[in-house]
């Protein structure tokens, strides 16, 4: 799981509607960026326990792309990302935190 995940949307000839919502490993939603652009613009989500993501690209035209994927760790005290904390979810939290998680 990530903390952090973002991608580079551009549209063609024609302004386009992207959407990127991002799922824990339980399936549930964690988060969502929308955007609307004929040029490069950003989606960026940041949450806990990231295992997937939908990308979703409203156009209408053909001339539209993504680029640069990239994700981050994030240093979250729901180590799991199941939205409950536990014993084991704080001494994985303190392990990353010694090992210099901001």
């Amino acid at each position: 799981p990530v903390g952090e995940v973002s991608i580079w949307a551009a549209g063609g000839f024609d302004t386009n509607s992207f959407t990127m919502l991002a799922f824990n490993a339980a399936g549930g939603q964690v988060g969502m960026d929308q955007v609307q652009t004929q040029d490069w613009a950003e989606l960026h989500i940041v949450a806990p326990g990231i295992v997937s993501i939908r990308l979703t690209a409203i156009s209408g035209d053909e001339g539209w792309l993504y680029d640069d994927l990239s994700t981050g760790a994030g240093c979250y005290a729901d180590c799991n990302g199941n939205g409950a904390l536990t014993v084991a979810d704080f001494g994985c939290f303190q392990g990353k935190y010694v090992t210099g998680c901001p």
